[in-house]
């Protein structure tokens, strides 16, 4: 059987597994990244991991033909270099592709994560009966990838496209973690919820049963989202918030493209019913030119495999092109 190795690399884990041209995961995995101890380091202990799956793959009668990854941040695909990671430093400008490569004799393909997400979802989960979407992950950060007539938008290979998360939509807004202000990650994130917590307790809101949390430093998005549940009017306040950013930013990629279906993933998103009446509540009040008969606005399918399948799919469709 042929098959590729299919990693996603984040700032605490490299999750991964072994695809066959189908879509079939043969021996997930998961390995530490430690990307504090350098970039050399990591790419040893990940090249002689595969190295190892490559063998025992191969005592099996299989063949592994390439890697692919989806990796967060600024990617020059075509290089096979990371730009900027906030949550891999070590490698930025780093020739992650080719060094990888140097150690396993592979063939290796490489993506923002937030693409990868969306080649899955087309490939195997909810975007497999759209031809046109706006994908969002919702995590840390907010990524983006867009998906049109079939395929992901690649843009002019700058090392970014559909980064709609520093799309800003309050100019005058919280801070964002790029320096800008306003910017939809500052708003709809992980890191928007907890932050935003933590500044209106500092700022004197204790009638929230998250104020709790904060004098213990246990603040998460986890415990924003339960509360709000509860009707903390804090933890409301922040969803609303989150939910209204969201319906903005959907609203101006709609407007802008003539696309009406947006496919929504990443760990926040398990907070659906949280904030999606306010999405659907403000893309109602903003948008003048859509159907919304025509609108669909889904949660994606594949949970946090959908980037290792979409580091899969890269792989075999690169290797179609003859690579």
């Amino acid at each position: 059987m042929d098959l590729v190795i299919a990693l996603d690399i984040g700032g605490t884990l490299v999750k991964g597994a072994m695809v066959d041209r189908e879509g079939n995961t043969l021996d997930d995995f998961k390995l530490e990244t430690l990307i504090g101890r350098g970039a050399n380091d990591f790419v040893a202990r990940l090249g002689s991991y595969i190295n190892t799956l490559r063998k025992n793959a191969a005592a099996k009668g299989d063949r592994v033909l390439a890697i692919g990854m989806g990796v967060a941040g600024k990617i020059l695909q075509k290089e096979g270099k990371i730009v900027f990671s906030p949550n891999l430093m070590p490698l930025n400008n780093y020739p992650l592709a080719s060094e990888l490569q140097k150690r396993t004799m592979l063939p290796v393909f490489m993506d923002n994560d937030a693409n990868a997400f969306g080649i899955g979802e087309r490939w195997k989960g909810a975007g497999r009966e759209h031809e046109n979407w706006l994908g969002i992950t919702l995590g840390t950060g907010v990524g983006g990838v867009l998906i049109l007539n079939g395929e992901r938008w690649q843009g002019d290979d700058v090392g970014f496209v559909g980064e709609i998360g520093h799309t800003i939509v309050y100019p005058e807004g919280p801070l964002c973690n790029c320096g800008k202000r306003g910017c939809l990650e500052a708003l709809s994130s992980a890191t928007a919820l907890t932050r935003g917590a933590k500044e209106a307790i500092e700022k004197g809101e204790k009638e929230t049963e998250l104020a709790e949390a904060y004098e213990r430093n246990e603040l998460n998005p986890i415990l924003i989202a339960d509360a709000a549940g509860r009707g903390d009017k804090l933890a409301v306040r922040l969803f609303e918030r989150f939910g209204h950013g969201l319906g903005i930013a959907i609203s101006n990629t709609f407007n802008l493209l003539g696309i009406t279906t947006c496919i929504i993933g990443g760990g926040v998103s398990a907070a659906w019913p949280r904030f999606i009446d306010e999405v659907w509540k403000t893309l109602r009040e903003v948008n003048s030119m859509v159907n919304f008969d025509q609108v669909v606005i889904k949660r994606a399918s594949l949970g946090n495999r959908a980037a290792v399948l979409g580091a899969a799919r890269l792989a075999w469709i690169e290797l179609g092109k003859g690579h």
